[in-house]
């Protein structure tokens, strides 16, 4: 599983492309395997 500063980053850089964008899509690594404090704090760092 990507480091969550990773993926701040890396979303960071999606929303520089699609700033207005409504959904992403959690693929590979079955993202839904995790556990809820992970989920709960990557979901929160999208809907930010």
């Amino acid at each position: 599983m990507t480091p969550l500063d990773e993926w701040r980053k890396d979303l960071a850089e999606l929303a520089s492309y699609q700033p207005y964008a409504r959904r992403i899509y959690w693929t590979g690594a079955n993202p839904f395997a995790m556990s809820f404090e992970n989920l709960k704090a990557r979901a929160l760092a999208v809907y930010d």
